[in-house]
């Protein structure tokens, strides 16, 4: 999760214990433009099932999904072989305010 925030894109974890109706009615009420989940198929299901329902709520939805990469993803044996595809990068302002948000577990 560090690393998206150092990317400049803001996280928001969402339970898959959600409904689609919810996970759609979230992404909507966010903004969100990228959904990323585990490679399990039930999640996977079910982030179709939301970006399906929120296309229905608004058709000018752009979220795309997105598999997490795993290990051999982001560090292949043979790099030039990978097929996954990086974020561009982003320049910050560091003299921007910023808000981080983290969970002590108390």
């Amino acid at each position: 999760m560090a690393g998206v925030l150092r990317a400049g894109y803001t996280v928001f974890p969402i339970s898959p214990r959600n409904s689609p109706q919810a996970i759609a009615h979230l992404l909507n009420k966010t903004g969100a433009v990228h959904l990323f989940f585990s490679g399990d198929s039930q999640l996977y299901e079910l982030a179709c099932a939301s970006i399906k329902l929120l296309q229905a709520i608004e058709e000018s939805s752009a979220v795309t999904r997105y598999e997490i990469p795993v290990f051999d993803d982001l560090f292949p044996p043979r790099a030039a072989e990978s097929s996954f595809k990086w974020f561009p990068l982003r320049c910050f302002d560091m003299e921007m305010p910023a808000l981080i948000l983290h969970s002590s577990g108390k």
